[in-house]
């Protein structure tokens, strides 16, 4: 039946494909004119491209209650297509400036993209984007065919029909936010803050919890926490990290909604092994939680994160993170068990990098840090897949030099606390 089915959506998948290059295309022809002259080409009818795919998405929706497969088709082809656009505006996609650009030619260049975003039709373009995306992110959130794939699911035996027939709604949705996303350096004309559609995609997962909203859902932190802007002003070259006072505040007010709907998804006795999408994806996402840098040129940028987010949780939802990664690091699956593994350390390391975190830090390992030696020390006797070791090494690792006063810098204080725990359990 799947060959049918996959027969029947070749073509028009392979059409669609073939429709988003093209408008892509046109699109980075689009890009390459000044600011104020993207809008025309963009907006304005007859030649304008984003404002036909607006208007076809809401009709589809319109017509979702009755013609159901219909609108899903045009909803797809749609969105595809839009992400085409999203993806040809935009400038560039590494967060790097172009070799030979300096600061004040970057900043212009961002100056006159914003006063064009502040046009009037922009403005109203960007808010038809982003009602007609909550309409179908509130349509498809509570399908429960939509809501029930797997963020992993593929075109492969152990996947069934009805699942199979909703895979390219969320594939269409996950490029879609990616491309219509941006590093404040790629901001173009039709881009979305990602703040609102994690707040849609936190709503979803309260509704129903998936691994695919989890998947998003840290896609979207990640954008919230960019790497950094590399920019040659005169001869000296600039780093330029973290995220905003809103990011952060954004990130805050979401991570207790995303952790009270998976906790209770997971807390079951069971759980967690029937569902080990669920169990990677979430701490795929709590890692998201952290710094997002291509590399760690000074000490000093790695402390500009999100991880003392996690210590301004409601009373109690730390403890629970915590009870659960512990949990989580007696599984038998691998790439949950990994996750796990290092979500841990680099909440550990991060919080340890920072001094404004020390005590918090310190709390967090008086609490937790002999229950999490015990389960490295059951997973090295054989409790966790082989595979798996060099993972729990590097909490080991972690433990030993972080587990003491203050910083706990290498060693010292914190080897001989982990060295006691270590005595106690092997001993008991």
């Amino acid at each position: 039946p799947w060959a049918i089915y996959h027969s029947r959506n070749a073509k028009r998948s392979n059409q669609e494909s073939e429709k988003s290059k093209v408008v892509q295309s046109i699109a980075s022809v689009i890009q390459a004119l000044p600011a104020h002259e993207e809008i025309e080409p963009i907006i304005v009818p007859p030649q304008a491209i984003v404002d036909p795919i607006v208007r076809k998405l809401s009709d589809a929706l319109q017509l979702s209650s009755s013609l159901i497969d219909e609108a899903r088709s045009i909803l797809i082809n749609e969105l595809e297509t839009l992400s085409g656009v999203a993806k040809g505006l935009t400038r560039s996609n590494d967060g790097l400036a172009v070799l030979g650009e300096r600061d004040s030619e970057i900043q212009a260049s961002l100056a006159e993209v914003e006063r064009a975003r502040e046009d009037p039709r922009v403005s109203r373009l960007q808010k038809s984007i982003s009602d007609t995306l909550e309409a179908v992110f509130n349509l498809w959130s509570t399908d429960a065919g939509v809501s029930s794939v797997r963020s992993n699911s593929s075109f492969s035996v152990g996947v069934d029909e009805t699942e199979k027939s909703h895979i390219y709604d969320i594939q269409a949705l996950s490029d879609l936010f990616k491309s219509i996303t941006c590093l404040p350096s790629d901001q173009t004309l039709i881009s979305l803050s990602p703040g609102p559609l994690l707040g849609l995609v936190c709503h979803a997962a309260q509704r129903q919890l998936t691994a695919s909203w989890l998947s998003l859902a840290g896609t979207l932190i990640g954008q919230l926490n960019p790497p950094p802007s590399v920019v040659l002003n005169e001869t000296v070259l600039n780093v330029k990290s973290g995220p905003t006072p809103e990011a952060v505040g954004i990130v805050a007010a979401a991570l207790p909604m995303l952790l009270e709907c998976s906790l209770n998804a997971m807390s079951p006795p069971g759980a967690m092994e029937a569902n080990p999408d669920i169990v990677q994806e979430f701490f795929v996402c709590m890692d998201r939680v952290r710094p997002s840098l291509l590399w760690d040129p000074l000490p000093i940028m790695i402390a500009q994160d999100f991880t003392r987010s996690f210590y301004t949780l409601p009373p109690g939802g730390l403890d629970a993170l915590m009870n659960c990664t512990v949990t989580a690091l007696s599984l038998q699956e691998r790439y949950s068990l990994v996750q796990a593994c290092n979500f841990i350390c680099n909440l550990i390391q991060r919080s340890s990098v920072d001094t404004a975190l020390a005590a918090e830090k310190d709390h967090l390992i008086q609490l937790n840090g002999r229950r999490i030696m015990k389960a490295v020390l059951e997973g090295f006797a054989a409790v966790a897949p082989r595979s798996v070791v060099p993972n729990l090494i590097e909490i080991l690792g972690t433990l030993l030099s972080r587990a003491g006063g203050g910083l706990g810098g290498g060693g010292g204080a914190g080897g001989a606390v982990a060295a006691i725990w270590i005595r106690e359990i092997l001993f008991a």
